[in-house]
């Protein structure tokens, strides 16, 4: 016999659902959603963890007879939110993943979405990524004076330092080393964009079963309005996210070019003040 237990939870305008799946004995279940949404199922490097297909869960209840089960929707709250759709004896192969039987290769889903759970963000961690320290005055003067060579030749001497120095006749400053150190490639977190990804798919998704002229017939059914509105309450859902990460992202960048913009102008008052005084005495 097999039972199915849920907990709700609506938060932000996303219902959480935890499902429990218990049986008497070893079997494969196919779990199906009931709540008038979209599924989000748990995801690994961006694509939903193996089980997840077409907002349905085919796992293994273990021996143990407990199987959990949790995902994401933005449908409101319905009981039951989910239902168990087919039951299935457990096959061999299974018992032997479960009992971790080293013979057997490890499984890869012969798709791209198995390749990438299966190998994982191929972007390097950025906390891995070493970042150059700005050069200090006195190692800028200790490079110059080994690249001058001792050398008592003063043509040799403003050679080297015509190398040196820019063409507007300055040395380089901090701010010019740190300038330089900057990456132009800067690197975007694997979480956002795998969100941003799923964002993407989901609109694709809605402009590409969209009917047209050839199978206008399909407007005035049921099924057809249904998934309409489940998209529009998905789009609506990723508008209301990208506006507020928009929000966030362009405050942030504010206050970057806020500091910029303080920092200059204290360095001109620096400045003018330091002149003044020079002035006076």
């Amino acid at each position: 016999m097999v039972t199915l237990e849920w907990r709700l939870e609506r938060s932000g305008g996303v219902t959480l659902v935890g499902l429990v799946v218990e049986a008497d004995r070893s079997c494969r279940v196919r779990v199906e959603n009931s709540l008038d949404g979209p599924v989000w199922p748990p995801r690994r490097h961006g694509e939903p963890v193996a089980g997840w297909e077409d907002g349905t869960f085919t796992g293994r209840v273990p021996d143990d007879g407990t199987l959990a089960v949790g995902y994401a929707t933005p449908a409101p709250v319905e009981e039951p939110p989910a239902t168990v759709a087919a039951v299935e004896p457990a096959t061999d192969a299974d018992s032997a993943v479960e009992s971790g039987d080293q013979t057997l290769a490890p499984t890869v889903e012969s798709t791209p979405s198995g390749v990438v759970r299966a190998l994982g963000d191929p972007v390097v961690p950025r906390d891995s990524v070493p970042v150059p320290e700005p050069r200090t005055a006195s190692d800028r003067a200790s490079a110059a004076s080994a690249g001058d060579g001792g050398t008592d030749d003063p043509a040799a001497q403003s050679r080297h330092s015509d190398e040196r120095s820019p063409k507007r006749g300055r040395a380089p400053s901090g701010a010019d080393e740190e300038e330089r150190s900057r990456t132009d490639n800067p690197v975007v977190p694997g979480a956002v964009r795998a969100w941003l990804r799923d964002v993407e798919e989901r609109l694709d998704a809605d402009r590409e079963g969209r009917p047209n002229g050839s199978d206008a017939n399909r407007r005035g059914t049921a099924d057809e309005r249904r998934r309409q509105a489940v998209l529009a309450s998905a789009r609506e859902a990723d508008r209301s996210a990208l506006r507020q990460v928009r929000e966030r992202v362009d405050a942030l960048l504010a206050r970057t070019e806020g500091y910029g913009e303080r920092g200059t102008r204290d360095s001109v008052s620096a400045g003018t003040t330091a002149r003044a005084d020079d002035g006076e005495r």
